[in-house]
């Protein structure tokens, strides 16, 4: 027992020397992250940091998803601060560095994150002269989403449900900002049709996007104009469940979260699992009428169309065969007849048989010795050898 009470005492007393009250003074902060001294929600007064010194603190697990942390220092003195926030894992978030005297030092995180988070804050004397801190000051302020008690979730997997309603949410606009989307998820009933409006801040831009419960993008709207409402909608064929996602069109340079507004209707609160047999899918008690109901002018328009449709095709095939039908008229009326020769008769073929074997040489040669003597010769010329 007395061990037990020894070491509460000695526990206490460790803590008393790391953590401080928000009513107490601001203690010296530690010298690098190891070090740093925890601080709790509240306001600090007093302290100093010499020429190129610094100060780290930590907020421990103290900021819940959808809350927003404010840290803030004021000072006074010839000189310039920079003002850091980290992470856990002492990634820098944001920051201000030369800061004034008079200058704004105020420091803005939304935490987006599925968890409660531990954050590090550095202050740095920038300047050779001394500051004197007057206030440090340490603000969580609740912005949560549709009147929950957390943030929407940046994906799928930790959207937050949601019904038909009236809701307001919170984003960070800037660029290196932690809590850029909001998802939702919603069940719709079958036949039922979903319209999401979505007003943004004054002078920003908002996103808005549906998907199916496959993660497919059905519906994406933005705003076109500074504070332009924007509206998207879907038709339920079956009951299911959408995801609805809001995030910054633009970003902006605005510090703290900006508030939009959600305005839903059309969902149905039936349970996505109705009129789905173990292992199917849901069917709809009447398919036809939901196709009439999602498509423009019911039944009566899809069967025009669908006229229309054959007549188009009726009138393609037609001029196919008219075209068809010239090309073949030109191909034949184009082709030349070409003269075909007289082929000679079996008389004719004699004749001319006979023409050429009548026809007698100019000259003949000798037997003997091989001269030229003229046709009708009875004896060669040269030797006087009979021709004949």
């Amino acid at each position: 027992m007395k061990k037990r009470l020894f070491l509460l005492i000695i526990g206490a007393f460790f803590l008393s020397f790391n953590k401080v009250s928000a009513q107490q003074a601001l203690p010296s902060g530690g010298d690098s992250f190891e070090t740093a001294v925890y601080l709790s929600v509240g306001d600090y007064q007093g302290g100093t940091i010499e020429e190129g010194g610094d100060h780290y603190y930590f907020i421990d697990n103290d900021v819940k998803p959808g809350q927003e942390i404010q840290t803030q220092v004021l000072f006074s003195g010839n000189t310039n601060l920079g003002f850091f926030l980290y992470d856990r894992n002492r990634t820098k978030l944001t920051q201000k560095e030369y800061i004034g005297e008079n200058d704004n030092s105020s420091l803005y995180w939304l935490n987006g994150a599925p968890n409660a988070q531990k954050y590090y804050f550095r202050i740095r004397n920038q300047a050779i002269n001394v500051a004197n801190l007057k206030t440090v000051r340490i603000k969580i302020t609740d912005r949560f989403d549709a009147g929950s008690q957390t943030d929407a979730g940046g994906l799928f997997e930790s959207a937050l449900p949601i019904e038909a309603g009236q809701y307001k949410g919170f984003l960070d606009f800037n660029y290196d900002a932690s809590d850029k989307e909001d998802f939702y998820k919603i069940n719709v009933a079958r036949g039922q049709k979903l319209t999401v409006k979505v007003t943004p801040p004054q002078n920003l831009y908002i996103g808005l996007k549906i998907y199916d419960k496959d993660r497919s993008e059905l519906v994406y709207e933005y705003s076109e104009n500074e504070g332009a409402i924007i509206t998207g909608s879907i038709q339920a064929l079956t009951t299911d469940t959408f995801y609805i996602v809001i995030f910054p069109e633009y970003g902006d340079e605005s510090e703290q979260a900006s508030q939009y507004s959600l305005d839903i209707s059309g969902a149905g609160v039936a349970n996505v699992k109705e009129g789905i047999e173990e292992g199917g899918e849901a069917l709809p008690d009447n398919p036809l009428a939901q196709i009439s109901a999602s498509v423009p002018g019911g039944i009566s328009g899809i069967i025009n169309k669908g006229i229309r449709f054959i007549l188009l095709i009726i009138a393609t095939v037609l001029i196919i065969i008219v075209v068809t039908v010239i090309l073949l008229v030109k191909g034949k009326s184009g082709k030349k007849e070409t003269p075909q020769e007289e082929t000679p008769t079996k008389t004719e073929k004699k004749e001319n048989k006979k023409e050429e074997e009548t026809v007698k040489p100019e000259f003949i040669y000798c037997p003997k010795c091989g001269a030229k003597n003229p046709s009708d010769a009875q004896f060669c010329s040269k030797c006087g050898e009979k021709l004949k």
